[in-house]
């Protein structure tokens, strides 16, 4: 069911919420994405948007599942590159998330804190970046958008990008696939993943540091 949004003022709508939920479903043209915690019992959700009331993204709850979904547009000329979407989750629902899906067009995505078992990030040219976090699996996918992981622990990852270079910065503990066409790839872990690891770029250069 559709969550009713208040107003601090023409550009600003939030939302407080105590539902609890396992899943989150996220789908954005270019508003920024900023995923966090924070250390209270409700899940807070601010919009800020340069975009008529109709036409910004709207947020749903159902099947155990926050989603924030936006709606079908026509017109976008009005928005503005500082348009936004900000969640700030409970701690006890961000380190026991099931599953993330982050859908993305142009808007930089930051997730930090988190900790879930299956995330899936689509992006275009938008930024990704990942920052102290825990992923079962993660899959990131970009066209030449930047994608950034830093101080997180990963089990098992798979990041794909055309021109946007992948950094990947922590601990895999089980295998790791990388690819680009002509991107930069760099890769760092503290631990030696079980099950080994793949990268390959067409033309990018390609740095590893594997204990």
């Amino acid at each position: 069911s559709n969550v009713d949004m208040s107003s601090k003022d023409a550009n600003t709508d939030y939302s407080i919420l105590s539902n609890k939920y396992s899943n989150l479903d996220i789908e954005l043209i270019h508003e920024n994405l900023i995923v966090e915690t924070w250390d209270k019992n409700t899940t807070e959700i601010t919009i800020v948007s340069s975009l008529d009331k109709d036409k910004r993204p709207k947020i749903i709850m159902d099947d155990n599942t926050l989603r924030i979904k936006i709606p079908r547009r026509t017109n976008l000329k009005f928005s503005k590159q500082n348009d936004s979407v900000t969640i700030k989750i409970p701690e006890y629902l961000a380190k026991n998330l099931n599953k993330i899906d982050i859908e993305i067009v142009s808007g930089k995505t930051k997730v930090s804190n988190i900790n879930s078992l299956i995330t899936h990030i689509d992006t275009v040219s938008g930024a990704v970046n990942l920052n102290n976090n825990e992923f079962s699996q993660l899959k990131i996918n970009s066209v030449s958008g930047e994608l950034v992981v830093k101080d997180s622990t990963i089990e098992e990852i798979k990041a794909g990008s055309i021109s946007g270079v992948i950094d990947v910065n922590g601990d895999i503990t089980k295998n790791f696939e990388l690819s680009s066409v002509s991107a930069d790839l760099n890769v760092r872990t503290n631990t030696m993943p079980s099950l080994g690891g793949d990268f390959e770029s067409v033309s990018g250069d390609v740095k590893a540091y594997i204990p």
